[in-house]
C-alpha cells in the first residue's frame, strides 16, 4: 500500500489491519465504526477504501468456513521441467473453482496449489482422475491434507455452472469416478451435482 513516491502509507496499512481485525471478529465492519476507531469522518474512510481498491491494494472478498461445511483441503505441491509447463499450469488452474490460492516457488517444487473438495470422495478424485498431479507437465508431486485453521477460505461456492467442460480440460461426463457417484463434478460445469 504504496504512496505515490512508494514509501508504505501507514494509515493505509492501520485502516487494512482494523478491517481485518474488524472482520474475522464479526464478518462484517461498517464504514462509522471504523471512522471512530481511526478518528476520521465516514466519508474519508469510504474515500481511502475505494482508493485502495482501485489502486489493486485491497479487495473484499467473502469468505465460507470450509471446517463447518466438512470441505477437505490439500496442499498440491508440483515440480515441472520448465517456464512453459509452469505458465501453463498457472493458466489453467487459476481458471478451477477448487483453487484457493497458488503460489510459484523457488523450493523444491515449482508450484503450491491449495483446493478444496466437499467430501473426501471428492478429494480422492481431485487427487487422482483430475489432479494437477495427473498432468503431462508434471515431474513429481506431493501432496499434504488438512484443515485450515480458522475455518475460512476464499472460495468460489459449488453450485454448478455453464460449461461442458472443465477448464482444466477434464470431461466430467466421461470420468469414472463421476459416474460412479464417487465425485460431484467441476462446479463451474453442467455435470456438477450439488
Amino acid at each position: 500500500m504504496s504512496s505515490p513516491g512508494g514509501a508504505v502509507n501507514s494509515r493505509d496499512l492501520r485502516l487494512v489491519a482494523r478491517l481485518r481485525e474488524i472482520g474475522i471478529r464479526r464478518g462484517r465492519f461498517s464504514l462509522t465504526e471504523l471512522a471512530r476507531v481511526e478518528g476520521v469522518t465516514h466519508v474519508a474512510v469510504g474515500k481511502r477504501l475505494r482508493r485502495l481498491i482501485a489502486r489493486g491494494e485491497y479487495r473484499l472478498v467473502p469468505e465460507v468456513n470450509l471446517s463447518k461445511l466438512g470441505y477437505k483441503v490439500a496442499l498440491v505441491k508440483v515440480e515441472v521441467p520448465g517456464y512453459a509447463e509452469l505458465a501453463k499450469l498457472e493458466g489453467l488452474y487459476a481458471k478451477c473453482p477448487r483453487t484457493i490460492w497458488m503460489m510459484e516457488s523457488m523450493g523444491n517444487y515449482s508450484l503450491i496449489i491449495l483446493m478444496y473438495a466437499e467430501n473426501d470422495a471428492v478429494l480422492k478424485s481431485i487427487l487422482s482422475s483430475c489432479s494437477v498431479r495427473t498432468r503431462p507437465e508434471v515431474r513429481k508431486s506431493e501432496v499434504e491434507v488438512g484443515e485450515i485453521v480458522g475455518g475460512f477460505a476464499p472460495i468460489v461456492p459449488p453450485v454448478g455452472g455453464e460449461l461442458s467442460e472443465a477448464p482444466c480440460g477434464v470431461y466430467c461426463a466421461e470420468c469414472q469416478r463421476y459416474e460412479s457417484g464417487d465425485c460431484k463434478g467441476c462446479p463451474l460445469t453442467e455435470h456438477y451435482r450439488p
